[in-house]
Parts: structure tokens; sequence; C-alpha cells
């Protein structure tokens, strides 16, 4: 991807220009297949995606067969929020539902990144982004009740 150009992914957009520089170093433009599965409940988070088109939904277990849709994420969002909650595992299945693209960082990459920024601007624009989004998908997920 162009340094100069735009990126689809609306997360990805809303940070400032010399932060989403310094990303770009560690993204890496992958294609979405569907029905990959990007993690899966209890397995170690490799990466952290911001997609650029398609659709990756999130699964919950309910029984010991079934699974129940969560979440959907589009170019608005990421993939991956446990790790930006300092957590590397999740209980969800995050799988691709709408062949795309997407952007994607190294689990370490973007955690060392995000605790360099808590270190040096802890009101920084970038924290606030991220920020934003995390505590949306929380609220989004604690309103939820399979009951």
């Amino acid at each position: 991807m162009s340094e100069n150009h735009k990126p689809a992914n609306r997360l990805l957009a809303a940070l400032p220009a010399k932060e989403y520089q310094h990303l770009l170093t560690k993204l890496e433009e992958v294609s979405l297949p569907f029905t990959e599965t990007i993690y899966a409940p209890d397995e170690i988070i490799r990466y952290v995606y911001f997609p650029n088109s398609g659709i990756i939904s999130l699964l919950a277990a309910v029984g010991e067969r079934s699974q129940l849709e969560v979440g959907i994420v589009g170019n608005e969002g990421m993939v991956g929020l446990p790790v930006f909650l300092g957590v590397k595992m999740s209980n969800n299945h995050a799988l691709v539902q709408g062949a795309g693209a997407a952007m994607r960082i190294k689990y370490g990459g973007l955690s060392d990144r995000m605790q360099q920024r808590r270190r040096a601007a802890p009101h920084s624009a970038t924290l606030h982004a991220l920020d934003d989004d995390s505590n949306f998908t929380i609220c989004s997920l604690q309103s939820f009740s399979p009951d």
C-alpha cells in the first residue's frame, strides 16, 4: 500500500498521519478468503486484522456443537480486540464470512506500540481511536444476552 494512500479501514484512517506512517511499516496487506479462520477459541492470537473489505464474524460457543454470532467486523474496525486489551487469547472464533482484504499486524508489533504510546502520550489520538472502538465493542457484547 502506498504511504500516501488513505487506508480503506476507517479505524486506521482515523489515526494521525504520523502514527499511521509508523504503523504502516509493520502492517501487511493480506487477502481474506471466505471461511478462513482468523483465530480460534483458546488459541494464541498472532495477528490483529484491520479489514479493508469483507466481513469477519465473531462467534461464541453455545453448547457443545453450536455457535452464535456475537459480532461483525468490516472496514470500520479491527479483529483481535483481546490483544489491544493485553490478552493473547479469546473465547471467540473469528471467521471470514465475506471475502475481502485486510491490513494485519503481528501481536507483538501492536502491543509494543500501544505500550510505547501509553507511556509517551497517554491522551493520544491513536489510543482514543482504538479505545473508542474497543469500548463500543465491549459495550455491545455486554448488552447481548443469549437468554
